[in-house]
């Protein structure tokens, strides 16, 4: 009987032993090193579904705003979005041509519908309605304040 429980014991000790490795960071000219950068100006994503379509909306930092403003993309696909699945459609919510809308404040999802409050360029805070239309892979504005 001690024989067995020696066992276990040793069973046990072994099992819940784990190897230990500090992480050394990217080299910054890596391929991983670029993901780095891109990953750095995201500052956050939200996955949800409505029916059988998956969304994503991303926030963040890109080439595509200026010192003042954020850029938020809105992509969408069935049934997922990104890896294999890539996508069907993607959309610039943020910020808009004129500088009219520079930023995301929230989003939430309304019947269906996806209510932004987008921050105007004036710095107030702008409703806008939007229902995605799967036939013509457009982003319908359904109206807004």
């Amino acid at each position: 009987m001690k024989s067995i429980y020696a066992a276990l014991l040793g069973l046990v000790a072994t099992t819940s032993m784990f190897a230990s490795a500090d992480l050394k960071p990217v080299e910054e000219k890596s391929t991983a090193g670029e993901v780095a950068i891109q990953a750095s100006e995201i500052r956050s994503v939200r996955d949800f579904k409505i029916g059988k379509y998956a969304y994503k909306v991303v926030y963040m930092d890109s080439r595509l705003n200026g010192d003042i403003s954020t850029t938020t993309m809105l992509i969408v696909g069935e049934g997922g979005v990104g890896g294999e699945a890539g996508f069907e459609a993607a959309f610039q919510i943020t910020p808009t041509e004129n500088a009219e809308i520079i930023g995301m404040r929230s989003l939430r999802i309304v019947r269906g519908k996806l209510v932004f409050t987008l921050i105007g360029g004036d710095m107030k805070d702008v409703r806008k309605v939007y229902k995605y239309d799967p036939k013509t892979k457009t982003l319908k504005e359904l109206g807004g304040k």
